[in-house]
């Protein structure tokens, strides 16, 4: 990013259910990492497969797929 805006990045199952909302607040400009521990917003385990995350800014909305492998 090259400057400050807000991010939200919510991780979902292939039935469209949130399963964890990992980040929703303002970043500053850069570059920016975030762990996820395997852990819905319950704070229960999710199984290994595939899951879809969504990454909103100011900016647009990207959507990805991606494998939880444990």
């Amino acid at each position: 990013m090259t400057e400050n805006q807000f991010v939200n990045l919510t991780i979902y199952d292939l039935r469209g259910n949130e399963i964890k909302s990992l980040y929703n607040n303002a970043v500053e400009a850069g570059t920016h990492r975030i762990n996820w521990n395997g852990l819905d917003n319950l704070g229960k385990k999710v199984s290994s497969g595939v899951l879809i995350y969504t990454l909103r800014t100011d900016y647009g909305v990207d959507t990805k797929k991606m494998v939880l492998m444990k």
